[in-house]
C-alpha cells in the first residue's frame, strides 16, 4: 500500500470518528471526502461524485474500494513476500 494513501485514510478516519458529530450522514462524510481528494485520486473519483452523475456513491465503502483499486497492489503479499526471502539469502 502507497504510505502516503494510507497514511490519508488513517488520518481521514481519525477526523470523522472524532467529529462524528459533524458528519451525521453518508453524504455530509462523502461530500468532506471529495474535498480532501487531489491529483490522481480525485480524478478516478469525479464520475462518481458528480451532482446527477450515474452511479454516485451513497456509502464512504463504495469509495474507498475504488480508492484502494487504485492504490493498493493486488500482488503486495507475494511481493512482500519475495521482499522478505531476498533478505533472508
Amino acid at each position: 500500500m502507497d504510505p502516503k494513501y494510507e497514511d490519508f485514510k488513517i488520518t481521514f478516519d481519525a477526523k470523522i470518528t472524532a467529529d462524528a458529530d459533524q458528519f451525521p450522514n453518508q453524504r455530509l462524510v462523502l461530500d468532506y471526502l471529495h474535498s480532501r481528494l487531489k491529483g490522481y485520486a480525485a480524478e478516478i473519483t469525479l464520475p462518481r461524485f458528480r451532482v446527477g452523475g450515474f452511479n454516485r456513491y451513497t456509502t464512504l465503502e463504495e469509495a474507498f474500494a475504488d480508492l484502494d483499486e487504485a492504490f493498493i497492489d493486488p500482488a503486495r503479499v507475494e511481493i512482500a513476500i519475495e521482499d522478505f526471502r531476498a533478505l533472508r539469502m
